[in-house]
């Protein structure tokens, strides 16, 4: 295909487009769900995006159970659990698309140009994020089983979320590492600060002040034993003896071999009259000790066993005390049990650790980039190569990198407009020297102007007309490197202002391609009205009347593209009144520019074609069976309306219109982007035909009415 055009498909695709923006509006109606959503911790988003990067395949589980509660745990309550559901393409997909167009919590990633921005945008930003791609992920997975299920409300938002959820699953891992030490060891610092607070609190016997302290502390270092310990003291002081068992019960579970954390607790409960736990914990204590226990642990345990002995010769019914200490340690118990944490889950628990996000695609997404920065000829590559080579490693150092640069790093770019956009913002963000004067475009279809060279997105007017100059290369939606801007601007991202070509209509309302229709030049092989019908038979059957058409004859005509030129236009009126608070840098993002290229034609004077609006230019599909010919009665419409570049600029609407096909000699040197030039001012699109392409007669076919309609062939060779 050659540089600056596109494919049939690719015609149809710029047609839908058109209709997108300037057709008929049309209602569409989706569902979007509104029930109770789940409350996910960040460990189970985690530990799930875990799982899927493990899987070897998007597989679903070992039972339909299994997949159900996939979708429950992160779907939330809904319509996910019925009898035969997993079985039911129809509504698995009904349920889903319902969930992930709710736009009010999941982002619509088509619509930006980062995808990542979208994780920082917020406190919640990244949850939201890893949310929407599980849910991806997991609609993935059921797509591949039910190929053919078919259900409304798949929309640009839900093929989105497809598309970036499968880049993030594979070029993207979470780690955890445990916090710095540093930090882990200011923040003890500080906790037994306040612990020694607590401790002269407790000598001067202000118990509450002492409790304050010993708070602060444990908000600090939760679990620590020794702030347990103490507080439970103050409480006991206090004659809390409740809380002193839980701060003394919760101080040996976080360190069982605590002996005065277990004298504690031993006092706590005897002086909630149990006994037997008292006697129990001071006798765990004198074994924690490992010297035989202190005099007070030994004292302890003795009036313990002594209470208990006396208490089972006269009473064997617990106190109110007892039993309202036992019951609310086994509810304790029951409480820790449903509360205690998933070891699957735990593993990714954030306490004490730091996420960190590592790309596994860097050294792919940097070669990628140098590639195509080589292909392209651009003017700074040592500079680049310098600092692409060594950015990753400066993130993973602590330097913080643009976001557009990011994306390109972790490899989670969509296709099409937004990967055009970000391969370049990447190429001029690891160019230092261009970095902070030129940074990233605003708009996605700006070229960028450089002192030596220009480059183009391939689908905005300068990358469709001059992509067929020589040496000009067509790479990731990108032309370049073209001839530089005669007078500027230079080192800016440049917006051509043109308008868009409508495609030929039926009715006026719909668009049309192919098929059968009106073609110039075609009645003369039908059987006219007073023709004799044996006669006419004969002469179609004849294979003598059949023939090739004759293609344009090569010229010898020399082409040269003398100049680039931009006029400014002014600044749109919307804007106008916003000007006086807009920075000179802002406003010059703003600007767009016509353009006009000057072209000398052999010893001709120069002749300028302005550049009004953005033609389609079609590669017509290669044939198949060598050449087609057709009958001499259709031969006329070849040649009646073929034109040279030369005679473009003074050819009059009448003599090319409504006289079939135009087909335009392009044969001679660098006459090709002549007529495209010419197609840009004059408003149409065509179809281009070079060596290895379509024969002439069906080059002339897919450019006529009953082909794409454009009604121009641009013969190049």
């Amino acid at each position: 295909m050659r540089p600056g055009t596109v494919t049939i498909e690719g015609y149809g695709l710029d047609c839908w487009e058109y209709e997108e923006l300037h057709g008929k509006s049309y209602d569409k109606t989706i569902f979007v769900g509104t029930g109770p959503l789940p409350n996910l911790p960040a460990k189970k988003l985690l530990r799930r995006i875990d799982e899927l990067q493990k899987m070897t395949s998007k597989s679903l589980g070992w039972s339909p159970k299994q997949d159900e509660e996939d979708l429950a745990e992160f779907a939330g309550p809904g319509e996910w659990y019925f009898d035969g559901y997993s079985k039911d393409g129809y509504r698995i997909f009904s349920s889903f698309y319902s969930l992930l167009n709710r736009r009010s919590i999941f982002t619509e990633w088509f619509r930006t140009s980062s995808i990542s921005l979208s994780m920082h945008k917020d406190t919640n930003g990244i949850w939201n994020f890893l949310w929407q791609i599980i849910l991806g992920r997991e609609l993935a997975r059921r797509l591949e089983r039910f190929p053919d299920a078919s259900v409304s409300g798949f929309t640009l938002h839900i093929l989105s979320t497809l598309i970036v959820s499968e880049l993030w699953i594979n070029n993207v891992k979470f780690v955890l590492v445990k916090a710095k030490e540093e930090k882990e060891e200011e923040t003890k610092e500080a906790a037994d600060a306040l612990k020694e607070k607590g401790n002269e609190a407790l000598k001067t016997k202000d118990f509450e002040t002492a409790i304050e302290h010993y708070t602060d502390a444990l908000d600090l270092v939760p679990k620590d034993p020794v702030y347990l310990s103490n507080r439970a003291a103050a409480y006991f002081s206090l004659h809390e003896y409740e809380k002193a068992r839980k701060d003394a019960q919760a101080c040996v579970d976080a360190n069982p071999s605590y002996s005065k954390g277990w004298g504690r607790l031993g006092a706590a409960k005897f002086e909630l009259g149990d006994y037997q736990g008292s006697m129990e914990a001071y006798k765990k204590g004198i074994e924690a000790d490992g010297k035989g226990g202190s005099a007070i642990l030994k004292q302890g345990y003795e009036d313990a066993k002594r209470k208990y002995e006396s208490w089972k010769k006269v009473e064997h019914i617990d106190t109110p005390e007892v039993e309202k200490s036992k019951a609310a340690e086994q509810a304790k118990k029951a409480k820790d049990k449903d509360d205690e944490p998933k070891p699957w889950d735990e593993a990714w628990s954030l306490k004490g650790k730091t996420l960190q996000i590592h790309s596994l695609v860097h050294e792919r997404q940097v070669e990628g980039l140098l590639r195509f920065a080589e292909t392209m000829r651009w003017p700074y590559m040592n500079e680049t190569r310098d600092y692409a080579e060594d950015v990753y490693g400066n993130l993973r150092g602590g330097t913080t990198i643009p976001i557009d640069l990011y994306d390109w790093i972790f490899g989670v770019v969509l296709p099409g407009k937004w990967m055009a956009y970000k391969i370049v913002a990447a190429l001029v963000l690891c160019t230092p020297s261009l970095t902070k004067e030129v940074g990233t475009a605003k708009y996605y279809e700006m070229g960028l102007s450089l002192q030596k060279q220009t480059y183009w997105r391939s689908r905005t007017v300068l990358g469709r007309v001059l992509g067929c100059l020589p040496g000009v290369k067509f790479l990731c939606g990108w032309i370049g490197p073209c001839p530089p801007l005669t007078d500027g601007p230079y080192r800016k991202y440049i917006r051509i202002k043109t308008r868009k070509i409508a495609p030929p209509k039926q009715n006026d309302r719909t668009i049309r391609i192919g098929g059968p229709g009106p073609d110039e030049g075609e009645e003369s092989i039908r059987i006219q009205p007073d023709e004799d019908i044996q006669r006419w038979m004969s002469e179609i059957k004849d294979d003598s009347r059949w023939s090739n058409p004759e293609p344009p004859v090569r010229q010898m005509t020399t082409c040269t593209l003398e100049s680039i030129r931009l006029k400014k236009l002014p600044l749109d009126a919307s804007l106008v009144a916003n000007q006086s608070e807009m920075s000179e840098a802002e406003i010059e993002e703003e600007a767009q520019y016509r353009a006009s290229l000057v072209f000398k034609i052999d010893n001709e004077e120069p002749v300028t074609y302005t550049l009004y609006t953005t033609p389609v230019f079609v590669t017509p599909p290669s044939c198949t069976g060598g050449l087609h010919q057709v009958h001499v009665r259709e031969l006329p419409k070849f040649q009646r309306n073929v034109w040279n570049v030369e005679d473009l600029k003074a050819a009059e609407p009448t003599e090319y219109e409504d006289n079939g096909v135009m087909i335009i000699n392009a044969t001679g040197k660098g006459a090709e982007t002549v007529a495209r030039a010419w197609c840009s001012e004059r408003g149409k699109s065509a179809v281009v035909r070079a060596t290895g392409s379509a024969c002439f007669s069906c080059a002339y076919h897919v450019a006529s009415g009953k082909g794409l309609g454009t009604n121009v062939l641009i013969w190049v060779s």
